[in-house]
């Protein structure tokens, strides 16, 4: 089993993953977004299309530098099951950077740093992982 790795800060907080699907991902789209050029698109639908392109391919490591930054919670907690769900159907590993709590709840081992410094590695029990 390939594991997740969260670098973050030591923070959490409850809650669980969204639906999956790529209609859960970003709604569906107008005529008007879709013959947007990149620059006419807001944050979240750049982020959204650079997640997907880095997706599409099912590669065998991403790292995801703030991979739920400049979305809504609804859309990141649906990326986040997303990634989730790749681990486990294609055995993807990623590596976040991650200041979101519930990326690094999802994460199997987060590295915690405090002003470029590793100050802790947590890593869940085979028991956790399984659940």
């Amino acid at each position: 089993m390939k594991r997740r790795v969260s670098i973050a800060p030591d923070t959490r907080t409850a809650g669980g993953a969204g639906k999956t699907g790529a209609g859960s991902a970003g709604g569906r789209r107008s005529d008007a977004t879709r013959a947007a050029s990149p620059g006419q698109l807001s944050g979240g639908q750049r982020q959204r299309v650079a997640i997907a392109r880095a997706l599409a391919t099912a590669p065998p490591l991403v790292l995801a530098d703030e991979p739920t930054a400049n979305l809504d919670s609804q859309t990141g907690d649906a990326i986040i099951a997303l990634m989730r769900n790749m681990q486990r159907e294609f055995q993807t590993s990623f590596v976040f950077s991650s200041h979101d709590p519930k990326v690094l709840a999802e994460a199997d081992d987060a590295v915690l740093l405090r002003d470029g410094r590793i100050i802790s590695i947590k890593r869940k029990t085979d028991a956790e992982l399984s659940r």
